[in-house]
């Protein structure tokens, strides 16, 4: 079997299993998604701090998380 491709033996498709397929397929994609992104944003809010020059009289008081 190739890598990558799904084996039902002996089954049809079931709406539940697909259903249920669907739903682990959507969690698994999704959560490393998520990290990528959040790394990103991360990545682009660090620079944007270290680039950033106070005015006299500001301050930089960092982020809330």
């Amino acid at each position: 079997m190739e890598p990558g491709k799904l084996c039902v033996i002996g089954h049809g498709p079931n709406g539940l299993k697909v259903q249920e397929l669907e739903t682990m397929l959507r969690s698994a994609i999704s959560k490393p998604a998520n990290a990528i992104v959040r790394f990103l944003l991360q990545e682009a809010a660090d620079q944007a701090d270290g680039t950033c020059q106070l005015k006299m009289g500001e301050e930089f008081k960092g982020r809330q998380t």
